[in-house]
């Protein structure tokens, strides 16, 4: 009789915890969906973009770092932006050691919600390169570096130019500089200076900086680095 007794106690336990189980599961994606739903639309606010972006709180459960108050990686990705007047495809930022209390996260217009760091990629799509280029040039990837192709007038005639450019971060951006150039019947110092082009970034998305930029089939990919972004700050 004891023994069919404990067998129903048990049996009894056992759904209340599959039960518990369950309804936390549940409460962590509601959770973790309403964070993400938040922190997105801060984000747009705060950094006046375009639209919304899409943002992905790394790591199960969620509950776990909402109650520790920091979340080790929260991925933001957007599509098509406009900076200083140069467009970009893409962005893709990594934010990582994200200090936010729960009760900060959830709630519109707190202000404690701070990234430790970030790591970001943004894509200039080749079009836009190519209206930064010397007028009747023409710009495509070869290898590592940009080659650049077109003609020059001298002497009355059209001189057949071509060049590979390399990438170069500076402080007001990026610098298009010519490497190896292919000019027939005119000194090659003569349209050296013609063939490099720069596109500035003084600002990029969340306040990143340019750290490296390479060449891609799709555009040119630029690694942006941060420290300390408050992910709440204010539209200017």
């Amino acid at each position: 009789m004891i023994g069919c007794a404990m067998r129903r106690f048990l049996g009894c336990l056992g759904i209340v915890l599959i039960v518990l189980v369950i309804g936390l599961g549940i409460l962590d994606r509601v959770a973790h969906s309403a964070a993400q739903s938040e922190l997105a639309g801060r984000i747009q606010s705060g950094f006046q973009l375009e639209s919304e972006p899409a943002v992905a709180i790394a790591g199960f459960p969620f509950l776990t770092q909402a109650v520790s108050g920091t979340y080790d990686e929260i991925r933001v990705t957007m599509g098509e932006q406009t900076y200083e007047d140069v467009q970009v495809s893409s962005v893709d930022v990594y934010l990582r050691e994200v200090q936010a209390p729960l009760s900060d996260l959830l709630t519109s217009g707190a202000a404690s919600v701070v990234a430790g760091s970030a790591e970001g990629t943004v894509v200039v799509p080749y079009s836009e390169v190519q209206r930064r280029a010397p007028e009747g040039f023409e710009i495509t990837p070869e290898g590592d570096l940009l080659r650049i192709d077109g003609q020059i007038t001298a002497l009355g005639m059209a001189v057949p130019v071509s060049a590979t450019l390399a990438l170069e971060v500076t402080e007001e951006g990026l610098q298009a500089v010519p490497q190896q150039v292919s000019v027939d019947s005119v000194p090659i110092e003569a349209v050296q200076d013609q063939l490099g082009f720069g596109m500035g970034f003084s600002t990029l998305p969340m306040g990143l900086q340019i750290s490296d930029a390479v060449v891609r089939d799709e555009g040119i990919a630029i690694t942006a680095t941060g420290q300390d972004i408050p992910l709440s700050q204010t539209p200017q």
